[in-house]
């Protein structure tokens, strides 16, 4: 959703809304990939871990740059001024963050589609970093601008998270490893 309501001519009553989101997205992206992390641990090559890792900078950057639009927000509500004011830090966590998350998710998925215990996960981390370039790359900003295309893969980079989030709930509350064969 946050995606999609960011816009640069955002009204007024939407820029809390996406304040709160571009922290709450991040965080969650986090918590996912963190999630996964301790799943495959001592399981991956290095390339994967790698991966892992890249995808976690990437999705902490995002919270770092969540927080600065959250505390923007807050400062801008307590002056009574709108639109709040970033900062360049700001601007380049904006950019950043979600191409080095991305990165790392492909790495993952390159990295753990051939091994045999961790097929699934694998490909399931491939589809969501392909998916996200491709949400990434038809953005309004991008060189693909294309509004379908880029509704359909954000719709398909958010069904891996929900796929990745049940498959960890599932792990958590059976104790087995689900995704791997």
């Amino acid at each position: 959703m946050w995606g999609y309501v960011d816009r640069p001519d955002l009204p007024v009553h939407l820029r809390a809304v996406v304040s709160v989101l571009s922290f709450t997205v991040p965080t969650l992206f986090l918590l996912g990939l963190t999630g996964l992390y301790v799943w495959r641990e001592g399981r991956v090559d290095r390339l994967g871990e790698a991966g892992l890792i890249v995808a976690l900078v990437g999705a902490g950057l995002g919270v770092v740059h969540g927080l600065s639009s959250v505390t923007s927000l807050a400062s801008s509500i307590v002056r009574n001024s709108w639109p709040p004011r970033y900062g360049g830090f700001h601007y380049v966590l904006h950019d950043v963050w979600l191409p080095i998350m991305l990165a790392g998710l492909t790495l993952v998925g390159l990295a753990s589609v051939g091994q045999g215990r961790l097929r699934r996960a694998g490909a399931l981390a491939l589809a969501m970093g392909a998916s996200g370039w491709l949400y990434f790359l038809t953005d309004s900003g991008a060189m693909l601008k294309t509004r379908v295309l880029h509704v359909g893969f954000g719709l398909l980079f958010s069904v891996g998270w929900i796929a990745l989030g049940l498959a960890l709930w599932a792990r958590s509350r059976s104790g087995t490893r689900e995704l791997e064969s």
